[in-house]
């Protein structure tokens, strides 16, 4: 970047900071306070020439602790945010309809375009269990309304400040010193890849295999039909994990994905890639969509297209994904007036695997609310299994770790509309470790070295963005 280009993006960022500042004192006027409960304030930012500011790189160089990334599938929206107007969370899992609810209730006071970003984790074989230590920053379920955001959207990049109209006044000048101390770098400079020293896979290929065997005879005695078992693999390093230099790279080598990152405190962030909607809400227009069976992808176009061909046909890969397909079917046709879903399965490409996916449309009744929406979704059997309780209650039986937020719901909740990815495909960064997540679908005719295989494709997409 030349030097005149640096100097013009300063003093841009410099009024933009200068803006902000004025609505944020116009907008804590008393005469506003009784306007609404949350209010968003923004202000453009417009960069000469072809350079934009990125938020990932923008997230990085902020001082604050506590973070958040989020970036959808279409790319039409992201966001980088940082501090906290209001924070809402839980350690009862079993209390995450009231929650949301709560926060819906919040956001009818509010003003547009107000968003809680957050997430819930997986349910254990407790529905009020407990997190483990490592994932006690995260709750059972946690929402936050940033304080600052940097926000593309529609083609424009957006400086955005939100405000509790009812408590902000009193701390006015403590939001204006917050403000200042916000950075502005145009930096896109790579950090070096880490080659990891220590890797720990939670089981053993040895205990996952007796696992899948047990998983395989216990279908014949019971009524469970589809289990999606889970791996841990733990990566150490020789220094800390940079959580930012890894969105960087995965959100390059993992196109069509959702990235999202949530760093409640320091050196503790989760992050991931995920493939899979689990649902997205315009007013009462609601998408959905079932991803469950793979392939990897092929080394050339003709590899590629029979691979794919062999998804479409294998009769076990199709009756896992069927599972998925009715789990999101009976959950829709509770709370839409109509739904419409693609009567056959198609394939879903990504960079390193290919999946089937089924797509679902559909329009909500009246007062439906998105805490309905998430206690019918999630979790879907393309991460629990069918029937979804059953399979739940029998998946920590067999896996050595907490899943936490992996496999959960994340996303952001706004007064008008809402998105929700699967949170899988990712990892828990905690100092020099990185976590990674990823699970299979067994089902009569699956063989532990063939899931084995398939979870070390998953892996290795994500595995690859931390060691180059």
């Amino acid at each position: 970047m030349s030097q005149l280009t640096d100097i013009t993006s300063i003093t841009i960022f410099t009024a933009a900071k200068e803006a902000l500042a004025n609505e944020i004192k116009m907008a804590l006027a008393e005469k506003l306070a009784a306007a609404s409960l949350y209010h968003r304030v923004a202000v453009p930012i417009s960069i000469l020439g072809s350079e934009t500011i990125s938020p990932l790189n923008w997230l990085s160089a902020q001082e604050n602790q506590q973070k958040i990334y989020w970036s959808g599938r279409d790319n039409l929206f992201e966001s980088a945010a940082i501090g906290q107007c209001a924070s809402f969370e839980i350690e009862d899992l079993s209390k995450r309809h009231q929650l949301v609810e709560k926060i819906e209730k919040l956001l009818s006071q509010s003003s547009d375009n107000v968003r809680f970003y957050g997430g819930m984790r997986f349910p254990s074989d407790s529905e009020s269990g407990a997190n483990s230590k490592e994932w006690q920053a995260f709750g059972a379920a946690k929402f936050v309304l940033p304080r600052f955001e940097l926000i593309r959207e529609a083609g424009q990049t957006f400086f955005v400040c939100n405000l509790n109209l009812q408590t902000d006044r009193a701390a006015a000048d403590k939001i204006l010193r917050e403000l200042y101390f916000v950075r502005f770098e145009l930096s896109d400079s790579e950090v070096a890849a880490q080659e990891f020293e220590v890797r720990t896979d939670l089981p053993l290929f040895e205990g996952w295999q007796s696992n899948v065997r047990a998983i395989l005879e216990d279908f014949s005695r019971s009524k469970i039909e589809k289990i999606v078992l889970a791996r841990q693999s733990i990566f150490e390093f020789k220094d800390d994990c940079d959580a930012f230099a890894i969105m960087k790279r995965l959100s390059k080598a993992t196109p069509n994905c959702f990235h999202f990152l949530f760093q409640p405190a320091k050196e503790i962030s989760f992050i991931g890639a995920s493939p899979e909607r689990l649902y997205k809400r315009l007013d009462r227009s609601i998408a959905s969509e079932a991803v469950a069976g793979t392939r990897r992808r092929g080394r050339d176009e003709i590899e590629d297209a029979n691979l794919g061909d062999e998804l479409l046909s294998d009769d076990k890969e199709k009756r896992e994904h069927q599972y998925v397909v009715q789990n999101i079917k009976a959950a829709l046709e509770s709370v839409c007036e109509n739904i419409d879903f693609d009567k056959h399965e198609s394939l879903f490409k990504l960079a390193r695997v290919q999946h089937l996916v089924t797509r679902f449309s559909g329009t909500l009744k009246e007062n439906v609310t998105d805490a309905r929406i998430l206690s019918l979704l999630h979790p879907t059997a393309a991460v629990g299994g069918f029937p979804s309780k059953l399979a739940q209650k029998r998946i920590s039986e067999y896996e050595p770790f907490d899943r936490g937020w992996y496999a959960g719901a994340i996303g952001w909740i706004g007064r008008d509309s809402a998105e929700f990815a699967v949170g899988i495909r990712s990892g828990l960064v905690n100092g020099n470790k990185l976590s990674l997540y990823s699970g299979a679908g067994i089902v009569k005719g699956s063989t532990p070295k063939r899931e084995w295989d398939e979870i070390e494709s998953k892996i290795g997409s994500f595995l690859n963005a931390v060691t180059g």
